[in-house]
């Protein structure tokens, strides 16, 4: 078996994204920017790989050092290696052994490949969290240096360096335009469905911002926003400072709850005096998993996609929020997948009725009422809506104001490139 020379690169001044002097035959794997913006008590997540640009120069032996002391400022910081792939024993990976050691300032992390045809193009390396405590403004900088090994024995030196910045924002303001709206909503939204873990921090966009419950955002939080955004002065969302600073919380009407837990294979129970759970883990290709349910009799027991993860069990008190209402929350969220237009209720009616229509994106949206001889009544809506469900009344009257006569009239909805017309009575 041959097995590349590794040197030991201590050489730390670098710029953010580098190579030494050789043909860039490797580069980093890192979904996020040079600088992650984090908020107050915020939990931040980052993973690193490596990959060959080259599909002929293939990873037999790496070495990757991991520079922390900047880190030890996050006071429940984790940081960890990948050294098993789901379902098989540690320390062997990828046809592979790997070797760990660490030290206070220091991570090292060492893989080799079991014989020089069994190379890699790429391997996942380092995950990194923790939840910001930091004062708004300070900085934090990491550095990770890889030396890798290849089958034509060379030597390659990728260099990293990443900062991650303390900064403050509205809480529910995930689009930074200074006000919570429904957008900001259809983009939590979006998010809670999908777990897009790394778009947090892309296109002007910081998710972190819908945390509510817990320090990081889940589904009923993205319903906590939404019943906010339509009344604010609901009781249910009273104290729990959305629209206001997240470095003004002082103090907080969601009570922590206490927490232990037992993990069965891939059996996770939890116990607590608390009535929300949020269960979070990273799985191995770097994408979220994330469990928000409500507790009943202080008990919850949810499958786990692999029983050797880390997983982060985080739980509240919440007053006024029951199981029905979680439901509700629930599916307030959910996006409709397609345009449709439901029929008004009540029908007959006398003297107001609802219409309900879904919108699968955002959409220039037009519901006119109509008469028998196909003149326009009233117009209930001309503009611009968000993805989601939607309900508009019509009290009967015409556009000046005036009860229209009892009889059939026609609602019509156009929606982009959708219409769609019902019937329906009107009762005198």
């Amino acid at each position: 078996m041959r097995r590349a020379t590794i040197f030991l690169l201590t050489i730390l001044a670098m710029s953010s994204f580098s190579f030494a002097q050789e043909k860039q035959e490797f580069e980093f794997y890192i979904p996020s920017p040079d600088t992650l913006f984090v908020l107050p008590g915020e939990a931040w997540f980052l993973q690193h790989g490596v990959g060959s640009t080259n599909s002929e120069s293939e990873i037999i032996s790496l070495r990757a050092n991991l520079f922390v002391g900047e880190l030890n400022q996050f006071g429940d910081h984790e940081i960890w290696w990948q050294t098993h792939e789901m379902g098989r024993p540690d320390w062997q990976l990828y046809d592979g052994s790997v070797y760990l050691s660490e030290d206070y300032y220091r991570h090292q992390y060492n893989w080799l490949a079991n014989t020089s045809s069994s190379g890699l193009n790429f391997l996942y390396l380092v995950n990194l969290s923790a939840t910001n405590n930091l004062p708004v403004g300070q900085v934090v900088n990491y550095y990770l240096n890889v030396e890798i090994g290849t089958q034509k024995f060379q030597s390659f030196y990728p260099c990293l360096t990443r900062t991650l910045l303390s900064i403050d924002g509205i809480r529910g303001d995930v689009n930074a335009d200074g006000t919570v709206d429904e957008n900001d909503v259809e983009a939590l939204a979006y998010y809670s469905s999908s777990l897009e873990f790394y778009g947090r921090y892309s296109q002007g966009f910081n998710y972190g911002r819908g945390m509510i419950l817990f320090n990081c955002p889940d589904i009923i939080s993205t319903a906590l926003v939404n019943i906010w955004v339509h009344n604010p002065n609901d009781l249910l969302v009273q104290g729990l400072e959305i629209g206001e600073l997240m470095s003004g919380r002082l103090t907080n009407s969601v009570q922590l709850a206490s927490i232990s837990s037992a993990l069965n294979g891939e059996k996770l129970t939890v116990y607590t005096d608390g009535n929300v759970v949020n269960i979070t883990t990273i799985m191995p290709d770097g994408k979220l998993w994330q469990k928000t349910e409500i507790v009943t009799n202080g008990q919850l027991t949810v499958d786990v996609p692999d029983e050797k993860l880390n997983y982060k069990i985080e739980a509240v008190k919440l007053e006024g929020l029951t199981l029905t209402s979680v439901q509700d929350l629930k599916n307030m969220n959910a996006v409709p997948t397609e345009f449709s237009l439901s029929q008004n209720y009540p029908n007959p009616f006398n003297p107001s009725t609802t219409i309900s229509f879904s919108l699968p994106v955002s959409a220039n949206v037009d519901l006119k009422v109509y008469n028998v001889a196909g003149q326009v009544i009233k117009t209930l809506m001309a503009g611009q809506l968000n993805a989601g469900s939607h309900q508009i009344q019509w009290d009967g009257t015409d556009v000046n104001g005036n009860n229209a006569p009892s009889g059939v009239y026609f609602y019509k909805l156009q929606a982009g490139e959708f219409n769609q017309t019902c019937r329906m009575q009107l009762l005198k």
